[in-house]
């Protein structure tokens, strides 16, 4: 039986448009600091600061206190950007140090950076601080300036520094919910020593862990059922955590 559609022929159907490349750009936005030197001096206070106050958090306890909850040795700083400028954040990671990068994430357009700094290590951001401020003083071609430039401002990691999504949806003090809990793992901290060590700190903290985990290349993702006080306490302790979900 013959088809006796007809074909359709369409027209004047194209439309042409420039295009746009969607690349990201390749020059940073660095602050230009009119005075180095006073930024200088400024930066290195900070991290001085965040480091007393590290100290002061667990002055109060006894070693054996401090080894019974497997207090962390180190501590998380959260470095903060100037609105509406980069922050170089590759520069604040030393592997070799074990100065890792945890997270990173844009508020009010502010850059924010996780970063957690074992114990004695904070002079290596001291030095290139100071690096930077010799620099000014001679004249010369500023050291490390993306970094130290790029640098607003640096205080202790807080919870909100972990927490990925809306800030509303963190657990109140007194309600418990389920979190994921996403810990660094790597070629020194293998992922079932990693997740041995979290799965003692949180029976300690008296956190219910779910048996099963997710494990990607340099993070492995565990769920807890934890209140806001047992999340704080589970940052004060444990140098694995790198976000919160």
């Amino acid at each position: 039986m013959p088809d006796n559609k007809k074909i359709l022929f369409l027209t004047h159907t194209k439309e042409s448009l420039d295009y746009i490349s969607r690349s990201s750009r390749s020059t940073k936005s660095i602050p230009q600091r009119n005075n180095p030197l006073q930024h200088a001096n400024f930066i290195s206070s900070r991290i001085q600061e965040c480091h007393n106050e590290s100290i002061r958090q667990t002055s109060h306890l006894t070693q054996e206190q401090i080894a019974a909850i497997h207090y962390k040795d180190g501590m998380y700083l959260e470095f903060s950007g100037a609105q509406n400028y980069d922050l170089a954040v590759k520069s604040l990671e030393n592997i070799s140090s074990g100065i890792r990068l945890l997270n990173v994430k844009t508020e009010n357009d502010t850059i924010k950076a996780t970063v957690y700094v074992p114990s004695g290590k904070e002079s290596i951001f001291l030095n290139k601080v100071q690096a930077y401020a010799d620099s000014s003083l001679s004249g010369d071609r500023l050291k490390n300036n993306d970094l130290i430039s790029s640098i607003e401002n640096i205080k202790l990691a807080i919870l909100e520094s972990f927490w990925i999504g809306k800030y509303e949806d963190i657990p109140q003090d007194s309600v418990s919910a389920w979190c994921e809990i996403w810990l660094r793992h790597d070629s020194k901290f293998i992922k079932e020593d990693v997740i041995r060590s979290f799965t003692d700190q949180c029976a300690i903290l008296q956190i219910v862990v779910q048996n099963d985990s997710i494990v990607f290349p340099e993070r492995v993702v565990v769920l807890i059922r934890a209140n806001r006080n047992q999340l704080k306490k589970l940052i004060s302790t444990c140098a694995y955590i790198a976000e919160i979900r």
